[in-house]
């Protein structure tokens, strides 16, 4: 009797049977990899910029040694004649004259009034016409080594107008005798005349006449090139380090008070600027030439908007020793987190890509949008949510796994602090604001606080813009 054979169709069922149940148990032992493709990318948008103006002090000093100079080839230091007798008006038959030696200047500044003070030296000759004897007359300061004097005095109040110029305002405060020694004593009583007021006037008439030429000398001071040049200095960045630019834009410069003691003028300039940390490319700055001077008071206030670099690559490695290893458990099953990595991918949003093991295997990516927890620094990204052709594959291939407890999982744990950028940044920024700009120019300053405002996600890295404040002097090295 011939064999029984099962038919092509059992044997079919059969090994259809035996390799399920191979595949089966080959899926339980090993899973297949479920690869999620990545999330989209887009364009990168920077956010808006609200830095306030921050207020960096220049002051301006301003040697008097120089302006003296060319107020004494200026002022004369003669004037009158002893044979050029006048008559005096105010009495019939006398004439007077008078002859004028100025000592050098001092100069010295209180506040904003510059002084220069001198001695004049006078000698005078007067004489008496009688009706029908020969003419009297009396002198003073002829034949003496030591003549008489009167102390002298030329105050100017000084001022910077909005074009730059110096501006002076001259005028002879004060005329007096130098002392009560007898030497400055001039008495001619043979007519009965008292001429000191005469001489005093004629003292205040000739440096009145020169007042004029000393307001001239003060406006040429040429402040506005020399600042100019400082200007455009301060308009270029100045790289600190390998792709950390330090940019100070100044945009308006204001000028305050004139203050001075000694022999130097100080006028008290402020920029108004927008001090920024600049990492990559050096920044192109836009021509802005010098501005005419505003006024107001001029304080060094430093307030700051600056934008710190997180590296994702930093924010991975914390990420992945505080989560890589851990299990999350569904119901019997479990997955477990392998690695973490975090990127950006434009439009302010953050990609997180996630590796699991266990009872799934697979490449995972979610997205969202961090945050700064502005007491702690802490960066987070409450939003976190699978990418959607992620959710799309997961739905379809392990619906088991429930992947909103995962989610809430990451978000919960996906955490890590901001405050290294931060304190990276204010290093660099207390290197910038202490520092050479030119063998001109030198800048100190301290910054006596740091807050983080907010966090922005770049492509390249996350923007942790902060708040800082102090205070910045820009010192002009003679």
């Amino acid at each position: 009797m011939p064999g029984l054979r099962a038919p092509a169709s059992v044997a079919l069922i059969v090994a259809l049977v035996t390799g399920a149940g191979a595949l089966a148990y080959s899926f339980l032992r090993d899973p297949p990899f479920i690869d999620a493709p990545p999330p989209q990318t887009e364009p990168d948008v920077r956010p808006p910029t609200d830095s306030p103006p921050s207020t960096i002090s220049v002051p301006l000093d301003i040697p008097l040694g120089p302006l003296l100079e060319l107020v004494e080839r200026a002022v004369p230091t003669t004037h009158g004649s002893l044979e050029e007798l006048e008559e005096l008006p105010e009495r019939e038959r006398i004439s007077l004259a008078f002859e004028l030696e100025r000592m050098p200047f001092t100069a010295s500044i209180v506040g904003n009034v510059a002084r220069l003070e001198t001695m004049i030296l006078y000698a005078l000759r007067m004489s008496y016409e009688l009706p029908v004897l020969p003419d009297v007359g009396g002198s003073c300061g002829i034949d003496d080594d030591d003549r008489p004097r009167f102390s002298v005095v030329i105050e100017s109040p000084l001022s910077l107008d909005a074009e730059w110029k110096l501006l002076s305002r001259a005028r002879v405060a004060e005329v007096a005798v130098a002392s009560d020694e007898e030497r400055d004593r001039c008495v001619v009583t043979f007519v009965g005349v008292d001429v000191t007021e005469r001489v005093v006037q004629g003292v205040r008439d000739f440096l009145e006449a020169n007042t004029l030429a000393i307001d001239e000398i003060v406006s040429s001071v040429d402040t506005r090139t020399r600042f100019a040049g400082w200007w455009e200095t301060l308009r270029e960045p100045i790289e600190l380090d390998d792709s950390i630019w330090l940019a100070i834009s100044p945009e308006r410069v204001r000028r305050g008070a004139l203050r001075g003691s000694g022999d130097s003028l100080t006028v008290d300039v402020a920029l108004t600027a927008r001090p920024s940390i600049v990492f990559g490319e050096r920044p192109e700055i836009p021509v802005l030439p010098l501005p005419p001077l505003d006024s107001g008071v001029v304080a060094s206030r430093l307030d700051l908007r600056v934008d710190a670099r997180a590296e994702y690559g930093s924010a991975g490695r914390f990420l992945n020793e505080q989560i890589a290893g851990q299990a999350v458990h569904f119901e019997g099953r479990s997955v477990v987190i392998d690695s973490l990595r975090v990127y950006g991918i434009g439009g302010g949003r953050l990609a997180m890509e996630v590796l699991l093991s266990g009872d799934v295997r697979a490449r995972l990516y979610l997205t969202g949008q961090p945050v700064i927890d502005p007491t702690t620094g802490e960066i987070s990204v409450p939003d976190l949510d699978f990418d959607v052709a992620t959710r799309s594959i997961l739905t379809s291939t392990v619906a088991w796994m429930n992947a909103a407890a995962l989610r809430e999982e990451l978000r919960s744990r996906a955490r890590w602090p901001g405050s290294p950028a931060v304190e990276f940044l204010a290093t660099w920024l207390r290197a910038g604001l202490n520092r050479d700009i030119s063998d001109e120019l030198s800048v100190s300053g301290s910054v006596d606080s740091l807050r983080i405002v907010q966090t922005y996600a770049l492509s390249e890295a996350l923007l942790v813009h902060v708040a800082a404040t102090g205070s910045a002097s820009i010192h002009i090295n003679h």
